[in-house]
């Protein structure tokens, strides 16, 4: 039996045990699965109201990050340097704890994975150096203790700096949780990646790789942002972030994550995904909250320009955030106030611009207007 309200002991159930309990949410008929949610869903908000209370201004980032690692959606932060992209992701890890997998071939030794891409970056960096002695008895395989390939989260900056020869390999692994260690197919861990970027990326190879993050955050400096905001609250938002900045530097100085205590763990995030895949969001035929994502998405397609396997990302994204936030994910904006659905469509622009013009059209599904198309 799973303990689901003892953080230390649902952490340390194997994810096999809690694969095989999911099965049975499946089918619809087990109960046991509401338990289960309220356990798990109060952990996941503790963790993202402890990783807000850590940063200023980046409510909506954490969100995004808690979501995606529930939908397993990839996701994307574009903005300019030192606007805390990467240490939000830091301080969410330092705040869950790991898991544990009885499988050798998807073995867990690290839960957080961290890389700075350049265009010099080798495989070795991200998927472990070669095996020398297996490749003495000609034998392919790395030695992936502590990289991606073991690791349940990843955060990947200037991901798009990458060479073909590690995005390529990153396909496989961000959309199937696969990786291909010589003639070996392994199932990994990995919950989600979440990948940072100053800019969109230029080169037409490259655009390939991005459109495989159909969730893109637009973030921008805080301090531009409040003195943008009626009021001008500069002086206070300067004053948080010299706080919490100071705050960040003790911690890194005397032990870094060792000094925070862990509020939810890896097996919250699949136990999450679970409930999900389980509720009835997948499986109903139209309803009211898929007509409103219908008529959202027609006005902004040209706009996104996103995929039949980018639509449907956004939609369990949308239907991630409804549950993160203790809303129905079968409920719709009009009926029910549930606007996941709707939020998530507008973090699939490839700019800020289209971001804000794509903003205006969904808008107007909310406001319950008619069928229109935004150019």
């Amino acid at each position: 039996m799973i303990d689901w309200h003892s953080l230390t002991n649902f952490a340390a159930t194997p994810i096999e045990e809690l694969e095989d309990e999911m099965k049975g949410w499946m089918s619809g008929s087990d109960m046991r699965m509401q338990a289960a949610e309220e356990a798990v869903r109060g952990r996941l908000m503790t963790l993202r109201q402890k990783t807000a209370d850590s940063l200023v201004g980046r409510e909506q980032l954490v969100d995004c990050v808690i979501a995606s690692l529930v939908s397993g959606v990839p996701m994307v932060v574009l903005g300019p340097p030192g606007t805390g992209k990467s240490l939000c992701i830091r301080v969410l890890s330092e705040l869950c704890h790991g898991g544990k997998s009885n499988d050798s071939s998807r073995r867990i030794s690290k839960s957080y994975f961290e890389y700075l891409l350049t265009k010099h970056t080798q495989p070795e960096e991200l998927f472990g150096p070669p095996d020398l002695q297996k490749l003495r008895a000609g034998l392919f395989q790395r030695r992936t203790d502590g990289m991606l390939p073991e690791s349940e989260f990843a955060f990947l900056d200037e991901v798009f700096r990458g060479g073909g020869h590690i995005l390529n390999t990153l396909l496989s692994i961000i959309n199937e949780r696969r990786f291909h260690d010589g003639a070996a197919l392994r199932r990994l861990p990995l919950l989600g990646v979440v990948a940072a970027s100053n800019s969109v990326p230029s080169d037409p190879d490259v655009a390939a790789f991005f459109d495989r993050f159909p969730i893109r955050l637009w973030v921008s400096s805080v301090l531009e942002e409040s003195a943008q905001r009626p009021g001008d609250d500069f002086e206070s938002a300067l004053g948080d972030l010299l706080t919490k900045s100071s705050s960040h530097e003790k911690t890194r100085i005397i032990g870094g994550n060792s000094t925070r205590t862990h509020v939810a763990c890896t097996n919250d995030f699949r136990a999450g995904a679970g409930i999900l895949a389980a509720s009835e969001f997948g499986h109903r035929e139209l309803n009211e909250r898929s007509e409103e994502f219908a008529d959202a998405a027609r006005r902004v397609r040209r706009l996104l320009d996103l995929s039949d396997r980018g639509l449907t990302s956004v939609w369990r994204f949308g239907a991630a955030l409804d549950w993160l936030a203790g809303r129905s994910v079968t409920g719709s904006n009009g009926a029910d106030g549930c606007t996941g659905h709707l939020d998530a469509l507008e973090y699939a622009a490839r700019s800020s611009q289209l971001a804000d013009r794509s903003r205006q059209a969904i808008n107007a599904v909310r406001n319950g207007q008619g069928v229109t198309s935004a150019h």
